[in-house]
Protein backbone atom coordinates (compact mmCIF):
# COMPACT_ATOMS: atom_id res chain seq x y z
CA UNK A 1 0.00 0.00 0.00
CA UNK A 2 1.29 3.46 -0.90
CA UNK A 3 2.55 5.49 2.07
CA UNK A 4 0.03 8.23 1.40
CA UNK A 5 -2.88 5.78 1.57
CA UNK A 6 -1.48 4.41 4.82
CA UNK A 7 -1.29 7.92 6.22
CA UNK A 8 -4.82 8.72 5.06
CA UNK A 9 -6.16 5.48 6.57
CA UNK A 10 -4.41 6.25 9.84
CA UNK A 11 -5.95 9.72 9.96
CA UNK A 12 -9.41 8.28 9.29
CA UNK A 13 -8.98 5.79 12.14
CA UNK A 14 -7.79 8.54 14.51
CA UNK A 15 -10.75 10.78 13.62
CA UNK A 16 -13.18 7.89 14.06
CA UNK A 17 -11.72 7.02 17.47
CA UNK A 18 -11.86 10.69 18.52
CA UNK A 19 -15.51 11.03 17.53
CA UNK A 20 -16.40 7.71 19.16
CA UNK A 21 -14.61 8.41 22.43
CA UNK A 22 -15.56 12.05 22.86
CA UNK A 23 -19.10 12.07 21.47
CA UNK A 24 -20.50 8.54 21.35
CA UNK A 25 -19.36 7.11 24.69
CA UNK A 26 -21.24 9.73 26.80
CA UNK A 27 -24.44 8.81 24.91
CA UNK A 28 -23.92 5.08 25.41
CA UNK A 29 -23.17 5.24 29.13
CA UNK A 30 -26.02 5.75 31.63
CA UNK A 31 -26.42 9.14 33.31
CA UNK A 32 -24.66 9.20 36.68
CA UNK A 33 -26.44 10.74 39.67
CA UNK A 34 -24.02 12.54 42.01
CA UNK A 35 -25.25 13.66 45.45
CA UNK A 36 -23.19 14.81 48.45
CA UNK A 37 -20.00 13.47 46.88
CA UNK A 38 -16.44 14.45 46.02
CA UNK A 39 -15.36 14.45 42.40
CA UNK A 40 -12.30 14.99 40.17
CA UNK A 41 -10.68 13.50 37.08
CA UNK A 42 -11.81 12.81 33.51
CA UNK A 43 -15.55 12.14 33.19
CA UNK A 44 -16.99 10.07 30.33
CA UNK A 45 -20.73 10.26 31.01
CA UNK A 46 -23.59 12.64 31.66
CA UNK A 47 -24.10 13.60 35.28
CA UNK A 48 -26.76 15.15 37.51
CA UNK A 49 -25.52 17.00 40.59
CA UNK A 50 -27.43 17.59 43.81
CA UNK A 51 -26.66 18.33 47.45
CA UNK A 52 -23.05 19.27 48.23
CA UNK A 53 -20.52 18.52 45.49
CA UNK A 54 -16.88 18.87 46.52
CA UNK A 55 -14.38 19.26 43.69
CA UNK A 56 -11.00 18.02 44.92
CA UNK A 57 -8.95 18.11 41.70
CA UNK A 58 -9.03 19.12 38.04
CA UNK A 59 -12.25 18.08 36.37
CA UNK A 60 -12.51 17.46 32.62
CA UNK A 61 -15.61 16.30 30.72
CA UNK A 62 -15.60 14.71 27.28
CA UNK A 63 -17.16 16.85 24.56
CA UNK A 64 -20.36 14.83 24.45
CA UNK A 65 -20.95 14.80 28.21
CA UNK A 66 -23.36 17.13 30.00
CA UNK A 67 -23.74 18.18 33.62
CA UNK A 68 -27.09 19.25 35.05
CA UNK A 69 -27.01 21.00 38.43
CA UNK A 70 -30.25 20.93 40.40
CA UNK A 71 -31.63 23.81 42.52
CA UNK A 72 -29.96 24.37 45.88
CA UNK A 73 -26.76 22.49 45.02
CA UNK A 74 -23.58 23.66 46.76
CA UNK A 75 -20.43 23.31 44.61
CA UNK A 76 -17.38 23.61 46.85
CA UNK A 77 -13.94 23.74 45.21
CA UNK A 78 -10.75 23.02 47.17
CA UNK A 79 -8.53 26.06 47.52
CA UNK A 80 -5.34 23.99 47.55
CA UNK A 81 -4.22 20.41 47.07
CA UNK A 82 -5.21 19.57 43.48
CA UNK A 83 -5.34 15.76 43.66
CA UNK A 84 -5.74 15.25 39.90
CA UNK A 85 -3.65 17.86 38.11
CA UNK A 86 -4.07 17.63 34.33
CA UNK A 87 -2.28 20.84 33.38
CA UNK A 88 1.45 20.40 32.95
CA UNK A 89 2.17 23.67 31.13
CA UNK A 90 5.23 25.12 32.88
CA UNK A 91 3.85 28.68 32.96
CA UNK A 92 0.66 27.41 34.60
CA UNK A 93 2.61 25.54 37.26
CA UNK A 94 4.61 28.60 38.25
CA UNK A 95 3.72 29.84 41.76
CA UNK A 96 4.12 32.99 43.83
CA UNK A 97 3.34 36.59 42.85
CA UNK A 98 4.38 38.05 39.52
CA UNK A 99 6.63 40.97 40.45
CA UNK A 100 7.87 41.45 36.88
CA UNK A 101 6.14 42.41 33.62
CA UNK A 102 3.10 40.52 32.30
CA UNK A 103 3.90 36.82 31.99
CA UNK A 104 1.68 34.58 29.86
CA UNK A 105 -1.45 36.49 30.78
CA UNK A 106 -0.59 37.05 34.46
CA UNK A 107 -0.32 40.78 35.16
CA UNK A 108 2.17 42.42 37.48
CA UNK A 109 1.11 41.92 41.10
CA UNK A 110 -1.17 38.95 40.34
CA UNK A 111 -0.49 35.42 41.62
CA UNK A 112 0.63 32.82 39.11
CA UNK A 113 -1.70 29.92 38.33
CA UNK A 114 0.12 27.42 40.60
CA UNK A 115 -1.60 24.55 38.81
CA UNK A 116 -0.04 21.84 40.95
CA UNK A 117 -2.19 23.17 43.81
CA UNK A 118 -5.05 25.07 42.12
CA UNK A 119 -8.02 23.50 40.33
CA UNK A 120 -9.45 23.88 36.83
CA UNK A 121 -12.95 22.77 35.81
CA UNK A 122 -13.76 22.07 32.15
CA UNK A 123 -17.38 21.35 31.23
CA UNK A 124 -18.72 20.53 27.79
CA UNK A 125 -22.45 21.17 28.31
CA UNK A 126 -23.33 22.80 31.64
CA UNK A 127 -26.89 23.47 32.80
CA UNK A 128 -27.15 25.15 36.19
CA UNK A 129 -30.85 25.16 37.03
CA UNK A 130 -31.09 27.20 40.21
CA UNK A 131 -34.30 28.97 41.16
CA UNK A 132 -34.86 32.16 43.14
CA UNK A 133 -35.70 30.28 46.35
CA UNK A 134 -32.87 27.73 45.86
CA UNK A 135 -29.90 29.24 44.02
CA UNK A 136 -26.88 27.14 43.16
CA UNK A 137 -23.68 28.20 44.97
CA UNK A 138 -20.19 27.89 43.49
CA UNK A 139 -17.31 28.88 45.79
CA UNK A 140 -14.07 27.70 47.37
CA UNK A 141 -13.78 25.82 50.64
CA UNK A 142 -11.94 28.76 52.24
CA UNK A 143 -13.77 30.61 55.03
CA UNK A 144 -12.33 33.94 53.89
CA UNK A 145 -12.28 33.32 50.14
CA UNK A 146 -10.04 35.14 47.67
CA UNK A 147 -10.36 35.96 43.94
CA UNK A 148 -7.75 33.30 43.13
CA UNK A 149 -8.81 30.29 45.23
CA UNK A 150 -9.27 28.19 42.08
CA UNK A 151 -8.26 28.89 38.51
CA UNK A 152 -10.47 28.60 35.46
CA UNK A 153 -13.94 27.30 34.74
CA UNK A 154 -14.85 26.66 31.11
CA UNK A 155 -18.09 25.50 29.51
CA UNK A 156 -18.88 25.12 25.81
CA UNK A 157 -22.66 25.47 25.92
CA UNK A 158 -25.62 25.50 28.25
CA UNK A 159 -27.65 27.65 30.64
CA UNK A 160 -26.79 29.25 33.95
CA UNK A 161 -29.73 30.37 36.08
CA UNK A 162 -29.70 31.63 39.67
CA UNK A 163 -26.04 30.94 40.40
CA UNK A 164 -24.01 32.62 43.17
CA UNK A 165 -20.39 32.33 42.05
CA UNK A 166 -17.18 33.55 43.69
CA UNK A 167 -13.48 32.89 44.46
CA UNK A 168 -12.31 31.95 40.94
CA UNK A 169 -9.87 33.48 38.47
CA UNK A 170 -11.93 33.30 35.25
CA UNK A 171 -15.14 31.74 33.85
CA UNK A 172 -14.97 31.14 30.09
CA UNK A 173 -18.20 30.49 28.20
CA UNK A 174 -18.55 29.04 24.70
CA UNK A 175 -20.56 30.13 21.68
CA UNK A 176 -24.01 29.03 22.79
CA UNK A 177 -24.74 30.17 26.33
CA UNK A 178 -27.38 31.95 28.39
CA UNK A 179 -26.52 33.41 31.81
CA UNK A 180 -29.39 34.92 33.78
CA UNK A 181 -30.53 35.90 37.27
CA UNK A 182 -27.11 35.22 38.81
CA UNK A 183 -24.64 36.94 41.13
CA UNK A 184 -20.88 37.11 40.56
CA UNK A 185 -18.42 38.44 43.14
CA UNK A 186 -14.81 38.29 44.37
CA UNK A 187 -13.29 37.33 41.00
CA UNK A 188 -9.65 37.61 39.92
CA UNK A 189 -9.81 38.20 36.18
CA UNK A 190 -13.14 38.04 34.31
CA UNK A 191 -16.37 37.05 36.03
CA UNK A 192 -17.56 36.07 32.54
CA UNK A 193 -15.13 35.69 29.61
CA UNK A 194 -16.55 35.56 26.08
CA UNK A 195 -14.35 34.52 23.17
CA UNK A 196 -16.38 34.44 19.94
CA UNK A 197 -20.05 33.45 19.83
CA UNK A 198 -23.42 35.09 20.53
CA UNK A 199 -24.11 34.62 24.21
CA UNK A 200 -26.95 36.17 26.21
CA UNK A 201 -26.16 37.76 29.59
CA UNK A 202 -29.38 38.97 31.22
CA UNK A 203 -30.47 40.21 34.66
CA UNK A 204 -27.30 39.48 36.62
CA UNK A 205 -25.52 41.38 39.39
CA UNK A 206 -21.76 41.87 39.39
CA UNK A 207 -19.86 42.90 42.52
CA UNK A 208 -16.06 43.14 42.63
CA UNK A 209 -13.67 41.80 40.02
CA UNK A 210 -10.00 42.74 39.96
CA UNK A 211 -9.80 42.98 36.14
CA UNK A 212 -13.29 43.18 34.62
CA UNK A 213 -16.76 41.79 35.07
CA UNK A 214 -17.26 40.82 31.42
CA UNK A 215 -14.41 40.32 28.93
CA UNK A 216 -15.47 40.25 25.27
CA UNK A 217 -12.91 39.11 22.71
CA UNK A 218 -14.37 39.01 19.21
CA UNK A 219 -17.76 37.86 20.52
CA UNK A 220 -21.18 39.36 19.73
CA UNK A 221 -23.16 38.91 22.95
CA UNK A 222 -26.40 40.52 24.06
CA UNK A 223 -25.84 42.03 27.51
CA UNK A 224 -29.02 43.43 28.97
CA UNK A 225 -30.73 44.32 32.27
CA UNK A 226 -27.65 43.75 34.45
CA UNK A 227 -26.43 45.66 37.49
CA UNK A 228 -22.72 46.51 37.65
CA UNK A 229 -21.53 47.65 41.07
CA UNK A 230 -18.38 49.55 42.03
CA UNK A 231 -15.27 47.47 41.35
CA UNK A 232 -11.50 47.59 41.24
CA UNK A 233 -11.68 46.42 37.63
CA UNK A 234 -13.76 47.48 34.64
CA UNK A 235 -17.40 46.73 33.98
CA UNK A 236 -17.32 45.53 30.37
CA UNK A 237 -14.04 45.36 28.46
CA UNK A 238 -14.40 44.86 24.71
CA UNK A 239 -11.88 43.88 22.04
CA UNK A 240 -14.05 43.51 18.91
CA UNK A 241 -11.22 41.99 16.84
CA UNK A 242 -12.99 43.47 13.80
CA UNK A 243 -15.85 40.93 13.87
CA UNK A 244 -17.48 41.50 17.27
CA UNK A 245 -20.79 43.36 17.50
CA UNK A 246 -21.75 43.51 21.17
CA UNK A 247 -25.23 44.74 22.09
CA UNK A 248 -25.17 46.37 25.55
CA UNK A 249 -28.56 47.72 26.62
CA UNK A 250 -30.74 48.52 29.65
CA UNK A 251 -27.96 48.08 32.22
CA UNK A 252 -27.08 50.10 35.32
CA UNK A 253 -23.41 50.97 35.80
CA UNK A 254 -23.03 52.22 39.38
CA UNK A 255 -19.24 52.37 39.10
CA UNK A 256 -17.82 55.67 40.41
CA UNK A 257 -14.13 56.12 39.61
CA UNK A 258 -14.11 52.88 37.57
CA UNK A 259 -14.29 52.12 33.86
CA UNK A 260 -17.85 51.12 33.12
CA UNK A 261 -17.00 50.35 29.48
CA UNK A 262 -13.47 49.96 28.10
CA UNK A 263 -13.14 49.46 24.33
CA UNK A 264 -9.66 48.32 23.29
CA UNK A 265 -9.75 48.33 19.48
CA UNK A 266 -11.66 49.78 16.56
CA UNK A 267 -11.99 49.44 12.79
CA UNK A 268 -14.73 46.84 13.19
CA UNK A 269 -16.55 45.56 10.15
CA UNK A 270 -19.85 46.72 11.66
CA UNK A 271 -19.71 47.79 15.29
CA UNK A 272 -22.05 47.10 18.17
CA UNK A 273 -24.58 49.27 19.98
CA UNK A 274 -24.57 50.62 23.54
CA UNK A 275 -28.04 51.96 24.32
CA UNK A 276 -30.52 52.68 27.14
CA UNK A 277 -27.89 52.28 29.87
CA UNK A 278 -27.40 54.38 32.99
CA UNK A 279 -23.80 55.44 33.56
CA UNK A 280 -23.74 56.95 37.05
CA UNK A 281 -21.81 60.07 37.98
CA UNK A 282 -18.07 59.45 38.32
CA UNK A 283 -18.11 56.42 36.03
CA UNK A 284 -15.75 56.33 33.06
CA UNK A 285 -16.13 55.22 29.46
CA UNK A 286 -12.96 54.63 27.47
CA UNK A 287 -13.06 54.41 23.67
CA UNK A 288 -10.68 54.17 20.76
CA UNK A 289 -11.07 57.01 18.27
CA UNK A 290 -11.70 54.57 15.40
CA UNK A 291 -14.41 52.51 17.09
CA UNK A 292 -17.68 51.91 15.26
CA UNK A 293 -19.66 51.11 18.41
CA UNK A 294 -22.66 53.44 18.64
CA UNK A 295 -23.82 55.23 21.81
CA UNK A 296 -27.52 56.11 21.65
CA UNK A 297 -30.30 56.80 24.17
CA UNK A 298 -28.09 56.45 27.26
CA UNK A 299 -27.96 58.50 30.44
CA UNK A 300 -24.26 59.42 30.65
CA UNK A 301 -23.43 61.23 33.88
CA UNK A 302 -19.77 60.19 34.01
CA UNK A 303 -16.79 60.99 31.77
CA UNK A 304 -15.52 59.75 28.42
CA UNK A 305 -11.94 59.39 27.24
CA UNK A 306 -10.63 58.49 23.79
CA UNK A 307 -7.43 56.47 24.03
CA UNK A 308 -5.97 57.52 20.66
CA UNK A 309 -6.70 61.25 20.41
CA UNK A 310 -4.01 61.68 17.76
CA UNK A 311 -5.89 59.97 14.92
CA UNK A 312 -7.48 62.41 12.47
CA UNK A 313 -11.04 61.09 12.70
CA UNK A 314 -14.48 62.07 13.87
CA UNK A 315 -16.75 60.24 16.30
CA UNK A 316 -20.46 61.02 16.34
CA UNK A 317 -22.61 60.32 19.38
CA UNK A 318 -26.28 59.56 18.94
CA UNK A 319 -28.91 61.25 21.10
CA UNK A 320 -28.02 60.75 24.80
CA UNK A 321 -28.82 62.46 28.08
CA UNK A 322 -25.71 64.11 29.58
CA UNK A 323 -27.13 65.82 32.67
CA UNK A 324 -27.30 69.12 30.75
CA UNK A 325 -28.69 70.14 27.39
CA UNK A 326 -25.84 72.59 26.67
CA UNK A 327 -23.47 71.17 24.06
CA UNK A 328 -20.54 73.42 25.03
CA UNK A 329 -20.82 72.23 28.64
CA UNK A 330 -20.91 68.58 27.57
CA UNK A 331 -17.81 68.98 25.38
CA UNK A 332 -15.94 70.91 28.06
CA UNK A 333 -16.80 68.78 31.08
CA UNK A 334 -17.56 65.26 29.90
CA UNK A 335 -14.54 64.52 27.70
CA UNK A 336 -11.03 63.93 29.03
CA UNK A 337 -7.87 64.55 27.00
CA UNK A 338 -9.37 66.03 23.86
CA UNK A 339 -7.18 66.66 20.83
CA UNK A 340 -7.78 69.36 18.22
CA UNK A 341 -7.30 67.03 15.23
CA UNK A 342 -9.94 64.64 16.57
CA UNK A 343 -13.56 65.79 16.35
CA UNK A 344 -16.34 64.81 18.73
CA UNK A 345 -19.73 65.42 17.17
CA UNK A 346 -22.95 65.60 19.24
CA UNK A 347 -25.73 66.65 16.88
CA UNK A 348 -28.53 66.06 19.40
CA UNK A 349 -28.74 66.16 23.20
CA UNK A 350 -31.70 64.75 25.13
CA UNK A 351 -33.17 67.14 27.70
CA UNK A 352 -34.15 64.30 30.05
CA UNK A 353 -33.24 60.61 30.43
CA UNK A 354 -34.98 58.22 28.01
CA UNK A 355 -38.18 56.81 29.50
CA UNK A 356 -37.02 53.19 29.59
CA UNK A 357 -33.34 53.79 30.35
CA UNK A 358 -31.62 51.40 32.77
CA UNK A 359 -32.39 47.97 34.10
CA UNK A 360 -36.00 46.93 33.46
CA UNK A 361 -36.24 43.80 35.64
Amino acid sequence: MHWFLKLLLGLVVIIFLYLFIFYSIPRLLPTEYIKNSSISGIIFQNQIWEGTIRIKGDLWYLKGASVTVRPGTQIIVSKSGDNFNLDILPWHNKNGINIGPEYNGVHTGEPFWDESQKIQIHFASLNILGIKEQPVVLKSDSDLGSPYDFNSITADSGVISYLKASNYRRFELGDDFIVRDSYFTNVGECAICLNQGRQTIINNTFSQSLREYIWINGASPRITDNFFMKSTGAGIRINPNRIGTAIVSYNNFEMPQSKAVDILSGEELEGGVISYNVFAGGSKIKLTCDTKIKFIQNSILGNIQFTEPGCAKIYTFGPNYWGTDKKDTVLAEKFIGQNKIFTIDIPMILKSPPIQVGRRI
